[in-house]
């Protein structure tokens, strides 16, 4: 007979902890692990982008510019131009320094803007050259990403240690049990 058997006063208060499903809390680990890693590449996209203000900016001329609808029917940017640093000449791709959702109001003010041959201002890594785009810093939309994954990480670990804490008093751990529960407390009311 295993110590979990006996009825000692010791195991009496482990034996529902032991016994209960640790489904629910490696569940939560896992939903907290991926909050984090969202939470935390959301925070990279925003440093980089509060990085590529201090960017120094240069010169170049549009070579093409053209709006084009993605799979999901946003409209996504298909530029190139071309640009000079200390005597090497680059081209461009890059839009945003970071990933950025292209809004209506934002597309029609670029298609007046960015014609072929135009100057524009290309802000280029230092760093790198070869790495530009035409906008950078950080907007709301990367603020936002950043608040949400951060307070999505707050809001979860709260919640898990909740579970945790409930588990090891061995109380209500499943939908069922709470039903039960639910219903024994209306029927003392009645």
């Amino acid at each position: 007979m295993s110590s979990w058997d006996q009825d000692s006063p010791k195991t009496a208060k482990a034996a529902p902890w032991r016994k209960a499903s640790r489904f629910p809390l490696i569940l939560w680990g896992l939903f907290v692990a991926g909050l984090f890693l969202f939470a935390r590449s959301n925070q990279r996209t925003y440093e980089e982008g509060r990085a590529s203000e201090r960017w120094p900016e240069v010169v170049g001329l549009v070579d093409s510019f053209s709006l084009v609808p993605d799979d999901m029917g946003k409209l996504q940017p298909n530029l190139l131009y071309r640009y000079e640093v200390g005597g090497t000449a680059y081209q461009g791709t890059r839009l945003h320094a970071v990933d950025h959702q292209l809004r209506a109001s934002e597309a029609t003010w670029l298609e007046q803007r960015l014609v072929v041959g135009a100057k524009v201002a290309v802000r280029y890594d230092p760093s790198d050259p070869a790495r530009a785009a035409l906008t950078v810093g950080s907007g709301a939309d990367e603020l936002e990403g950043l608040l949400a994954g951060w307070f999505g990480v707050l809001f979860v670990a709260i919640f898990g240690f909740g579970l945790y804490a409930n588990l090891r008093r061995g109380r209500v751990l499943s939908i069922g049990d709470a039903l039960a529960s639910q219903r024994r407390t209306i029927g003392a009311v009645s």
